[in-house]
């Protein structure tokens, strides 16, 4: 029988903090088996979907989570054109560059920087 840890409950006591069911703890590497505090971040849980939901287009024809590809060249908007992917890409960029804020957050509760966008959790 496979014990899963309580990844949440970690995170907050590791970090001495609290915060409401609208956050969710991200797997970095996205590894749920991964608890490592390392591998661990805090996202808001509409931006944690996001980031999913985005990613989700990609991993379904990958066998790495972690690598995204797609098709970049000009196509246009007929039949059998890759606008779709580049869609999900935009959304999967607009995603990450929010991520990286909760990242730098991350690295402010490390201690590392300061709380360089003002961050509070509610």
């Amino acid at each position: 029988m496979k014990i899963t840890m309580n990844y949440r409950k970690y995170f907050k006591e590791y970090y001495g903090i609290d915060f409401s069911k609208e956050y969710e703890v991200h797997h970095i590497d996205l590894n749920r088996e991964n608890n490592d505090i390392r591998n661990l971040m805090l996202l808001p849980k509409t931006l944690h979907r996001k980031y999913h939901m985005a990613l989700s287009v990609f991993n379904q024809f990958q066998v790495n989570p972690c690598i995204v590809s797609f098709n970049v060249k000009i196509s246009g908007n007929g039949p059998n054109t890759s606008n779709y992917q580049r869609s999900m890409a935009k959304s999967l960029l607009v995603a990450l560059e929010e991520c990286d804020k909760w990242y730098d957050y991350k690295s402010y509760l490390d201690g590392e920087m300061p709380n360089i966008h003002n961050i509070t959790l509610d």
